[in-house]
């Protein structure tokens, strides 16, 4: 699961960089229906270890997510939600074994655990190096426990052996905010969420 991936009634921004989150991670009371409003990525780039290739880098660029989370006071919780993310991945012309296009993928369905989604792949010719942008829409339904360490939360879906997603967050007043790791990345960049109580 991403956390945030991580539906769709309202349209929801974007944004990176050092405009994404808009206060740090407080905890407080987490319990409630929360509505996702707005969301962001901490765009940054980092070495892909998914490819054998010196000099290749992973950017997450945008989220777009929409949705609603729910925290019970029986430490139950569920997430419906819709997100499309895109990550930019940067080969330089040495590591390439064919045309930079050719890496390029129609739609097809993404390999992300039990969340429905598809992921289409894009690359052109930057420069002296092949980008390649992987634009993945995913649609989640979840339900589970959750437990709170401060201004951690971890959650645990129903049937899982284990911790399954979770993050950071702070409450300030009726908006939650959801800072969650993307995969891989050894806890960054991150992802914001924007939530309204409802």
């Amino acid at each position: 699961m991403m956390a945030l991936g991580g539906c769709s009634a309202q349209t929801t921004g974007s944004g990176s960089g050092a405009s994404c989150g808009h206060t740090s991670p407080c905890g407080g009371d987490i319990t409630g229906t929360w509505k996702v409003v707005s969301s962001c990525v901490s765009a940054s780039c980092s070495a892909f270890s998914g490819v054998y290739c010196p000099g290749a880098t992973f950017c997450d660029t945008s989220i777009q997510a929409s949705g609603e989370w729910v925290f019970n006071a029986d430490m139950t919780y569920a997430i419906m939600m819709t997100s499309t993310g895109t990550a930019r991945v940067t080969r330089p012309l040495s590591c390439l074994t064919k045309a930079c296009d050719q890496y390029s993928l129609g739609v097809v369905a993404a390999d992300q655990q039990d969340d429905a989604g598809t992921v289409l792949i894009t690359c052109t010719m930057s420069g002296s190096a092949c980008s390649c942008n992987h634009t993945t829409t995913l649609a989640e339904s979840e339900r589970g426990t959750f437990a709170l360490s401060g201004a951690t939360y971890s959650l645990t879906a129903n049937n899982a052996s284990g911790v399954t997603g979770g993050g950071r967050y702070c409450v300030q007043g009726s908006t939650l905010y959801l800072f969650a790791p993307q995969l891989g990345k050894g806890g960054a960049p991150i992802t914001v969420l924007t939530a309204m109580k409802q």
